[in-house]
């Protein structure tokens, strides 16, 4: 990550990583009595580490305590991921750090503000990854939240990897709606927003007020918040790693990006590593 972000200081140009929460809280008690969790004093010295390496860090935690956000309210039961309304406001806790950091202008409220935008929802709709296990009975179902724009939009997306090639507004280019349908255990709603994880996707938004090529790392947790954000920028590429064995560097020298976000959940991030060897140059070898 320090590497990555030196390469874009060095051609003038921005990174941010952006730290999403562990399933359990930080700043909450909610473990059995006896049993012990490491993950945030891991993630506490990861954010540690960046910090003091000068790379620009946005811990998702802090920003849900700041925003008195229970983690009960900013996640699903039945699945480890945050719902779309976290997914939602983390998206508008990016845009406030980019402006934070001078790096964008001020940009319209219609594009963050939640009351520009329709959100249907499902109630007992979702069973997550958690609960396909233990069953619909044991904890319940999720509500859902479908969160589309109210103005209009006119977007592009290509994913290559799977032959997507659409063109039209957000709700129907970048959401699988084909995903969102009360099919307990084989479907999956929550990967509607951005049609999934995929390898890359390239999203093109001519009438978006930031005129700035964005490069976006992200894994599930990033599903939902870079979706929003194609609607703010002109070119936003996504890109999933954990499954890439193309050459990164020179997908990177090529696409040239003004502003590189890093947006995961650090509990995959290990020793050993090997999703996020930019560079090739760590000599890293699978277990």
């Amino acid at each position: 990550m320090k590497k990555l972000y030196e390469k874009q200081k060095e051609k003038g140009k921005t990174f941010l990583f952006i730290m999403a929460p562990h399933q359990n809280p930080k700043y909450e008690q909610i473990l059995p009595a006896g049993y012990v969790d490491y993950s945030n004093q891991n993630f506490d010295k990861l954010a540690h580490t960046l910090r003091e390496s000068g790379v620009p860090t946005l811990d998702i935690r802090d920003e849900l305590y700041a925003a008195d956000i229970k983690h009960s309210d900013a996640f699903f039961v039945t699945d480890p991921h945050w719902t779309p309304q976290t997914g939602f406001l983390v998206y508008t806790k990016i845009v406030d750090r980019l402006l934070e950091m001078e790096v964008i202008p001020h940009v319209d409220s219609m594009y963050t503000d939640i009351s520009q935008y329709n959100i249907q929802m499902y109630e007992d709709f979702f069973l997550g990854y958690h609960g396909k296990r233990t069953g619909r009975y044991y904890a319940g179902l999720d509500d859902f939240a479908l969160i589309t724009p109210k103005y209009n939009t006119d977007i592009s997306l290509k994913v290559p990897s799977r032959n997507i090639d659409l063109k039209g507004e957000f709700a129907e280019v970048a959401i699988d709606n084909n995903r969102v349908k009360p099919d307990y255990f084989t479907a999956d709603p929550y990967s509607a927003y951005g049609h999934s994880l995929k390898l890359l996707k390239h999203y093109r938004n001519e009438a978006a007020p930031l005129d700035l090529k964005v490069l976006a790392i992200g894994d599930s947790f990033s599903n939902i918040p870079l979706t929003f954000l194609s609607l703010v920028f002109t070119a936003f590429d996504q890109f999933d790693l954990r499954s890439y064995s193309g050459n990164f560097e020179e997908y990177y020298n090529e696409y040239a990006p003004d502003v590189i976000l890093v947006l995961v959940n650090p509990d995959q991030m290990t020793g050993r590593n090997l999703n996020y060897d930019f560079f090739n140059d760590l000599n890293l070898q699978a277990p």
